[in-house]
């Protein structure tokens, strides 16, 4: 019986061309693609272990580790029968493949996710979504490619700072509340307490973890309040600027126009 190849290039934004869960023990699997696939491919270890062959050297893939494989790239692996191996496979292709890999700054051969219980969540639900064959399941396993993607690109960002992870946890409780009481006037030293730090210690990690300066955050939240209820209410200037914390409206129409090179006028 004729196999049908999943092999193709796709000349949508992205879409999986093929993809599963398979448990692979009890005997030995050697894969060698010398030319590799025409598509993208990502094979995910939820348990157990694969030997990957590149060049001259054997590089072993644990779990939670993800070997990627570009496309027309030599693809050599094995798994051995003595291990109780799980893995996630994923084809894919798309005019937005390479951008995505880029953004997400996914393009070693083996990559270790640290987050790998939310990752598994996401996979299980997409080979799901792709093997039912629902009412537009061809969008929704690619969206769930693409959640899996960011999500394993967060994870490598996150490897490579300096803020561990129990002070992140932190720095996100703390930008969560600034969020939500927007309107509010804390002063740093307060959100530094919070997470039990120095004001100096503070106001590095929050720096390190946003790009920004806590002082600077509070204020693009307080724009992004501002510019909202200027666009969508009829309050006056001078009410919107205590909506969102300020008393003074000339101090307001000063910081709107420095915050986004516009007057309050003009953003309605």
């Amino acid at each position: 019986m004729a196999v049908i190849s999943s092999e193709k290039i796709s000349h949508r934004y992205l879409e999986i061309n093929r993809c599963g869960i398979q448990r692979l023990s009890g005997k030995e699997i050697r894969i060698l693609r010398r030319e590799g696939r025409v598509d993208w491919y990502i094979l995910y270890v939820m348990k157990g272990q694969v030997r990957v062959t590149e060049g001259a050297r054997e590089l072993l893939a644990g779990e939670d580790d993800m070997i990627l494989y570009r496309p027309c790239e030599r693809q050599e692996y094995a798994i051995s029968e003595r291990d109780d191996t799980l893995t996630c496979y994923i084809h894919f292709s798309g005019t937005a493949c390479e951008a995505l890999m880029t953004r997400f700054g996914l393009s070693g051969r083996i990559t270790h996710l640290s987050n790998g219980a939310a990752l598994r969540v996401v996979l299980e639900e997409m080979v799901e979504e792709f093997l039912l064959q629902k009412p537009h399941s061809a969008e929704l396993s690619a969206a769930l490619l693409v959640q899996f993607l960011s999500l394993a690109g967060r994870a490598c960002s996150e490897a490579q700072s300096t803020v561990s992870a129990a002070l992140q946890k932190s720095i996100d409780t703390v930008r969560k509340h600034m969020h939500e009481h927007g309107q509010e006037n804390r002063t740093v030293r307060e959100y530094a307490e919070m997470c039990h730090l120095s004001e100096g210690r503070f106001a590095h990690v929050f720096k390190e973890s946003t790009g920004m300066s806590p002082k600077q955050y509070m204020l693009h939240i307080k724009t992004e309040l501002a510019c909202r209820l200027l666009a969508t209410t009829d309050l006056s200037v001078g009410e919107v600027a205590r909506e969102v914390g300020i008393e003074d409206p000339n101090y307001f129409c000063r910081l709107m126009k420095k915050q986004t090179g516009h007057t309050p006028k003009a953003l309605r």
